[in-house]
């Protein structure tokens, strides 16, 4: 497990909690396996050209590639209030707090509070200026002087405006150059440690691997001392005079945790972890626990022995001071080693405590996994519903569509019909209003006709009316004449005037003369002229509204119509019933010898 630093960040250092064995710990420095990478394989320099590289003074541009940071600048000694002012993220920290640094510029700050210099500072996102002044309104990462930041709130420096040169949107890269910038160009700065400076390494070695594990180990390499030489200001041909920093930053997990062996100043403490851990009685964590505890305690005596020669010093000056006050220290003493070992005692109840902790997290961890097996499970299911219910729905569309191609064919096919039948209705409609304007028309010029037949009827009836009385004045004069003179009559007279009687009866008279084909009529029958179509005019015989027909029409109804031929045979199979309506004329007669006859009833009319 990654142990938790002050600030909640995890250490680099620490990758791994158990190991197999001390031997892939304790093995030389020079066995880097193939996982890990070795920057010194990268450059093809020889030793002298190693040494006179690091030995060189000449100043390059170390920027080969890199943008300036300058260009981020928002400006410089802008006053911000120190509780906007935040510890940097885990990625742009140069390094850890160091309490000892910190106490060291608490007591410089409460002799002279203008000591502390100019901050660097870094802003997520761009705000006012004027808003940087009012606490809470505005988050600023320390880049430099995160020290500085600490021993101020440690002494209660809490409504204070800070100056500080501002940066905004700055690169992982550049943040850490200006951090590592500004440790070395102030005076009460503490200098980076060897152990800090691997642990940065380190950092963005792993931050490289994590972001592009997929990466070729020699590419990896590479950026991996492109970013170094860029946080360290130094041009990529001189990055060499960090090897052994970047050798040990490179080293395997194991070897990493010999490092905390060195807190242990105890010989024998020394042999006796290294003998626990070769043997497995402990881990790898709870070995860098001891060591720390070995760190802890030496501290403890350290400062014991300081207090003790101050107290020396101090009975020395004052002669008078009596022998007692030996045994009062080293009561003293004791009474703190034994709250030290006190304190220990309840660190390592809250290690415990964090084991357990750290064991009720990976179960919660475990069902958690299982859950979330599960809902995968479930997921993948639900997944192949949506995809079964995705194709029926496809295939449902797919119908719709056709249904809707289909609906639209139909609509079409109706409107092509509904118009061709208004169309028809149309032409129908029309039709029948010309048929019937034409039927009006042959109706008024049939009664026109009528009209004319009834003139020429009366004009007839006059002029027979005439010869009615010219034969009766002719057969008066007759009478007379045979009166006065019966001795000159001969018989061509008598022949003459049969004759003329004759003529006179035929101007008179229709004499309509049937074949032997007409039907037999013993007694007074109607004889009807009719008009049946286009104007035809037929002779027939009428029975109770049936007319049989003649075989040929008499002729065209017109201002000219003449019976030009006077026998005819009637049609015994063309009969049917007549509309009074088209009868011209009907008239009384019988037939004598093959003769329609005129009654006299019918003469008089």
């Amino acid at each position: 497990m990654n142990e938790p630093d002050t600030q909640g960040n995890t250490n680099p250092m620490v990758m791994s909690e158990d190991e197999p064995a001390i031997e892939l710990a304790i093995g030389t420095i020079d066995a880097v396996g193939d996982d890990n990478i070795n920057p010194e394989l990268e450059s093809g320099e020889t030793n002298c050209d190693k040494e006179a590289s690091i030995e060189s003074n000449e100043e390059e541009n170390c920027r080969e590639g890199m943008d300036n940071p300058i260009k981020n600048l928002i400006g410089r000694n802008i006053k911000v209030h120190i509780q906007n002012l935040v510890e940097p993220a885990k990625e742009r920290k140069t390094r850890e707090l160091d309490t000892e640094h910190v106490t060291a510029l608490e007591e410089q700050f409460k002799k002279e509070l203008n000591l502390y210099t100019v901050l660097i500072g870094h802003m997520p996102e761009k705000l006012e200026l004027d808003q940087l002044e009012i606490p809470g309104r505005a988050v600023v990462e320390v880049l430099g002087g995160n020290h500085t930041r600490q021993a101020l709130m440690n002494i209660g420096k809490t409504n204070m405006l800070v100056s500080m040169d501002l940066y905004m949107s700055l690169s992982n890269e550049q943040a850490l150059r200006l951090g590592l910038k500004h440790n070395d160009i102030h005076r009460l700065s503490r200098q980076t440690t060897f152990e800090e400076s691997i642990k940065l390494f380190r950092e963005v070695l792993f931050r490289i691997k994590k972001q592009k594990p997929h990466m070729k180990p020699k590419d990896i390499s590479a950026e991996w001392r492109l970013n170094v030489a860029s946080i360290m200001d130094t041009p990529k041909s001189k990055i060499n005079k960090f090897q052994t920093h970047l050798h040990c930053a490179s080293l395997p997990d194991q070897q990493t945790h010999l490092f905390h062996l060195f807190r242990v100043h105890n010989e024998v403490d020394k042999i006796r972890l290294l003998d626990e851990l070769a043997c497995g009685k402990i881990t790898f964590q709870e070995f860098k626990d001891q060591c720390l505890k070995g760190k802890v305690e030496n501290m403890a005596v350290s400062h014991t022995i300081k207090k003790t020669k101050g107290q020396k010093k101090k009975s020395k000056a004052v002669d008078n001071t009596p022998l007692k006050e030996d045994d009062v220290l080293r009561d003293n003493l004791i009474t703190e080693i034994l709250e030290l070992k006190k304190k220990i005692k309840q660190d390592e109840m809250a290690t415990v405590n964090m084991k357990l902790r750290h064991d009720n997290l990976e179960k919660n961890n475990r069902e958690l996994e299982n859950k979330y097996t599960a809902e995968l499970t479930q997921n993948e299911s639900m997944q192949h519903q949506i995809k079964n219910l995705t194709d029926s729905l496809s295939s449902m569309e797919k119908k719709n569509k056709n249904l809707t191609e289909e609906l639209d064919m139909a609509k079409d096919i109706y409107k092509t019909e509904k118009k061709k039948s208004d169309d028809v209705e149309r032409n129908i409609t029309h039709a029948l209003n010309e048929t019937e304007k034409k039927q009006s028309d042959k109706i008024y010029q049939l009664q026109e006709h009528i009209k004319e037949k009834d003139l020429k009827i009366e004009s007839l009836h006059l002029q027979l009316n005439m010869v009615n009385d010219a034969a009766n004045r002719a057969r008066n004069e007759v009478r007379e004449i045979a009166k006065k003179r019966p001795h000159e009559i001969t018989e061509d007279t008598e022949d003459i005037r049969p004759d003329t009687q004759t003529k006179k009866m035929k101007a008179t008279t229709d004499a309509i003369t049937v074949s032997e084909e007409t039907i037999d009529i013993s007694q007074n029958e109607e004889i009807a002229m009719v008009e049946y179509n286009n104007e035809n005019v037929y002779l027939g015989v009428l029975q109770d509204s049936m007319l049989t027909f003649t075989r040929q029409p008499l002729g065209k109804l017109g201002p000219d119509f003449v019976i030009k031929d006077l026998n005819f045979s009637l049609n015994k199979k063309d009969r049917q019933l007549i509309n009074s309506a088209y009868i011209i004329e009907n008239i009384k007669c019988k037939i004598v010898k093959n003769k329609f006859t005129i009654n006299e009833e019918q003469k008089k009319t």
